[in-house]
């Protein structure tokens, strides 16, 4: 009997901000830059803003097709 092959893990990343405006983008960047696996299914980068008080919210929002572009 042949064993089907296991499918590639697809990865999953929290975001957890609050007030981060400054520094939102440097750490979406760097996610960026990562060498990721391959895999059938997308890898997920979830930013969760925690009623951010400044840009955060939409500094984040604004990177979201470079990671859809990937």
């Amino acid at each position: 009997m042949q064993r089907s092959p296991i499918p590639a893990p697809s990865l999953g990343v929290l975001v957890p901000c609050r007030n981060e405006a400054r520094v939102v983008e440097r750490k979406l960047e760097d996610l960026l830059a990562q060498r990721w696996p391959a895999s059938r299914r997308p890898h997920r980068v979830v930013v969760v803003d925690d009623q951010s008080e400044d840009a955060t919210a939409e500094l984040a929002r604004a990177m979201t097709p470079r990671f859809e572009a990937r």
